[in-house]
């Protein structure tokens, strides 16, 4: 699947909070993927590569005067043995 976002895109027709739970991801090349807000929990990771992915995003609302919005992926209960993490780190 391709997760990544064009910028030319509309908001509501990026990836974020979409259901990735419990998906078998074992050893998937993610590097630099556009991850902002998908659920990976529960999902298994392991092997896998993260470098470079984005996990976050931050939805700027302050001049709509409301507070802004983060959208994490969520890797609750995720396997994570031996994933590379974005920061490169390898989790053990």
């Amino acid at each position: 699947a391709e997760l990544n976002t064009s910028a030319s895109l509309p908001f509501d027709h990026y990836l974020i909070s979409a259901n990735l739970r419990g998906a078998n991801l074992m050893g998937a090349n993610l590097e630099q993927a556009d991850l902002r807000g998908i659920d990976f929990s529960d999902a298994n990771l392991s092997d896998a590569s993260l470098k470079g992915a984005e996990l976050d995003y931050t939805l700027d609302l302050t001049d709509w005067g409301s507070p802004n919005r983060v959208y994490r992926a969520n890797l609750k209960g995720a396997n994570l043995s031996n994933t590379i993490m974005p920061d490169g780190s390898t989790h053990k």
